[in-house]
């Protein structure tokens, strides 16, 4: 118990000391470029905080599984730099032992790292958005007006020139109605809708219906109700998207009850992304291992945490390649997430049963 107690401070210590400093140095380079804007917006050093606190949850996302690389291997180097890692090897203590002693603490910095990235980091970038927008927008981010907004609303497609009021007042709504082949059967173009009571009202409304024979009718009219509108949220969401989303929110969007803004392609992605998080962290641990293998008085002593520190960024860099490469539909979302995962994993594996020798 005293080994695991002291195993694990000198890991969480250095794991926090590693994220924070890292994220400080995030949010410095990202006011050295935003901080002008942020205060020609309002309130001065209040402004300030309330855009550093809105945007440290997605640098903390990022650099979780860094901060625990980093973080196991500077430990690792300070028990070899005092011989306390040759004291536990005399006794019998094997590698496989002190990462078995550090399993349940990465597995708490996993769980908290998933809760993070699906549930925080989303409504953190939601409010950062609807801060930013709140502000007075300045002659530079006003001079060029937004194009229109395109949803899919069940099988028909809506064209909308301008979301107001949190998406609960449209202007200039064009519906090309369909069938269930795709079809076209009808349009409407209304001047505006308002979102009322939980419905959707269309305001003057010109209608065209197309036949089964061909003919075409067309019409007016001052209100009509458009009962399958999408909510509100989804259309201030396609105005403004998010980056980041909940695994609800993206198998939502995947089964069409929710409109999105990419391929689903991209959302396949994410979601395996998102349950291979946990996994990350454990490649990471499994990667710092070459720090475990030499001594204080060694020629070569710290070429294992430069191997460790190069095989996890490696990691990192393949994992978000191919990540990309499915993104962009070209690689199977699962072969693309599991594959750097499981490839790295061997790697760490190889790297401990060697230093088990």
């Amino acid at each position: 118990m005293t080994l695991a107690a002291y195993f694990t401070r000198a890991f969480a210590g250095r794991f926090l000391a590693v994220l924070l400093a890292f994220a400080a140095l995030f949010q410095l380079l990202d006011l050295l470029d935003k901080a002008s804007a942020v205060l020609e917006r309002g309130r001065g050093m209040a402004d300030v905080l309330t855009y550093v606190g809105l945007r440290l949850p997605m640098f903390l996302n990022q650099l979780v599984p860094l901060a625990v690389l980093i973080g196991a291997l500077t430990a690792f180097m300070s028990l070899a730099q005092h011989n306390e890692i040759v004291a536990l090897r005399s006794v019998g203590a094997s590698p496989w032992r002190l990462l078995r002693v550090l399993l349940p603490t990465v597995a708490v910095i996993a769980a908290l790292h998933v809760l993070l990235m699906d549930q925080i980091v989303p409504r953190a970038e939601q409010s950062l958005q609807e801060w930013w927008a709140a502000r007075p927008a300045s002659a530079a981010e006003t001079a060029e007006p937004a194009g229109p907004v395109w949803i899919r609303v069940g099988a028909d497609i809506a064209s909308i020139a301008a979301v107001h009021d949190g998406g609960r007042r449209l202007d200039g709504v064009t519906i090309v109605l369909r069938d269930g082949e795709g079809l076209a059967i009808g349009r409407l173009i209304a001047r505006e809708a308002r979102w009322q009571d939980g419905d959707w009202t269309l305001h003057e409304v010109d209608t065209l219906t197309i036949l089964p024979n061909g003919v075409q009718r067309a019409g007016h009219r001052d209100r009509m109700p458009w009962p399958d509108g999408p909510a509100p949220e989804n259309v201030a969401f396609v105005a403004n998207p998010t980056e980041f989303l909940s695994v609800r929110r993206i198998l939502a969007i995947m089964e069409g009850a929710w409109s999105g803004t990419r391929n689903r392609a991209y959302y396949e992605t994410r979601v395996q992304k998102a349950f291979s998080i946990p996994a990350s962290s454990f490649v990471m641990l499994l990667l710092a291992q070459p720090a475990l293998h030499g001594i204080r008085r060694s020629t070569v002593f710290g070429s294992g945490m430069a191997i460790g520190l190069g095989l996890g960024l490696l990691f990192l860099v393949f994992q978000g390649f191919l990540a990309a490469l499915a993104e962009a539909d070209t690689l199977p979302p699962a072969l693309a997430v599991w594959l750097p995962l499981a490839l790295f994993a061997c790697i760490g594996g190889a790297v401990l049963l060697y230093l088990e020798e």
